[in-house]
């Protein structure tokens, strides 16, 4: 399992681990120092009602992930970051899953904001609870636009998929796109950061969810031999090395994983981002065989790259070995495998274009 560096382990529900970034450490100081009132519990209320936010989030992201759970699809985790909330879902859920999995999450928050209405119409509330009433209506509508990452753009999606829309993903993608571009504009007339910051996110992401749907498309086409780096193009190590001289090696790498060898036999692969990690700390004398991750996911080089893929998004696999016969014979890794199959494809249009321009030249050739 991948975890950030830069996050913190919150509690685990339903065997989903909950994690929250530092950074958000940050927005609660922040939010305590721009606090105002007359007395001096108000930077304390304004950072409780920050943590009560968190929790609707939470409870929004634990609507997506318990619900996935119901139609056998995991979840990587929960991560909970200044700007709201994430849940990794992994696979590729069927439409009706997806739909049921992403509507979960708003309707988590309509049922808190309806909740705190009818306590309001039987008691008085303070009105912290219904400041939260309102944010809680907030975020619904939010997460409603139909565009990625919000959840109205994979509704949209899997509303069109269930309708049999050809190129939904590309209609769902390039429609995020535009709103992001009339999101970024409001937010630039209006003079506020935070809108120019969704709207960098919408159109980075839109952007993301159709490479990936392309890359998908694309993979039928091909066997693991056609996108592994082989043999001769990649970087082992001994696993006699020490972190220092495996660092050294790995600074220069473009490679994300090293096969960690020992007699033509793999033994394990060791992290680049373990390696720096290591390096910043006191253990650079430390042999990598003590580092190394013993469990790693083996192809052969006749395999589909359809199933990576679908491993790709099923467990989150971010490299490959590839073997034959017992032997190291070359890499996959998940973003170069993604790279090589896009340009793949460009160039496979741009000949296509070409011939047909030369068609329309000249009819008879």
């Amino acid at each position: 399992m991948n975890k950030s560096p830069f996050s913190m382990n919150l509690c685990t529900v339903r065997g989903i681990p909950v994690r929250v970034h530092v950074t958000f450490f940050l927005l609660l100081i922040w939010v305590a120092l721009q606090a105002e009132g007359s007395d001096q519990l108000a930077p304390f209320r304004e950072a409780l009602f920050v943590l009560a936010l968190f929790a609707c989030v939470l409870l929004h992201e634990l609507g997506h992930a318990l619900t996935a759970k119901q139609f056998g699809v995991k979840t990587r985790d929960i991560m909970l970051y200044p700007f709201g909330g994430v849940a990794s879902i992994l696979g590729n859920p069927s439409p009706k899953a997806e739909l049921f999995i992403t509507a979960a999450g708003p309707l988590v928050n309509v049922a808190i904001a309806g909740l705190l209405y009818v306590l309001s119409s039987v008691i008085t509330l303070h009105p912290f609870f219904s400041q939260l009433l309102v944010a809680n209506v907030v975020l619904a509508v939010f997460n409603l636009i139909p565009a990625y990452p919000m959840d109205g753009g994979r509704i949209l999606r899997a509303t069109l998929l269930l309708l049999k829309v050809k190129g939904a993903t590309m209609i769902a993608a390039k429609l995020s796109q535009a709103l992001s571009v009339l999101i970024g504009l409001a937010g630039l007339y209006f003079g506020n950061a935070l809108l120019v910051i969704i709207a960098i996110l919408v159109f980075t992401n839109a952007m993301q969810e159709l490479v990936r749907s392309q890359a998908r498309v694309v993979a039928k086409d091909h066997t693991v031999r056609d996108v592994m780096a082989d043999l001769a193009h990649i970087e082992t190590f001994s696993h006699g090395l020490t972190v220092s001289q495996a660092l050294r090696t790995a600074l220069r790498s473009f490679q994300t994983v090293f096969p960690v060898v020992h007699a033509g036999q793999v033994l394990g692969v060791v992290d680049r981002s373990q390696l720096i990690q290591m390096g910043a700390s006191e253990g650079t004398e430390d042999y990598i065989s003590s580092i190394m991750a013993r469990d790693f996911r083996i192809v052969s080089p006749q395999e589909p790259v359809e199933n990576l893929m679908r491993m790709i998004e099923e467990n989150d696999v971010r490299s490959f070995l590839v073997m034959e016969e017992g032997r190291l014979v070359g890499l996959v890794l998940k973003d170069q495998l993604i790279e090589y199959l896009l340009v793949n494809e460009l160039r496979k249009q741009r000949l296509e274009e070409g011939r047909q321009a030369r068609e329309d030249e000249d009819p008879l050739a």
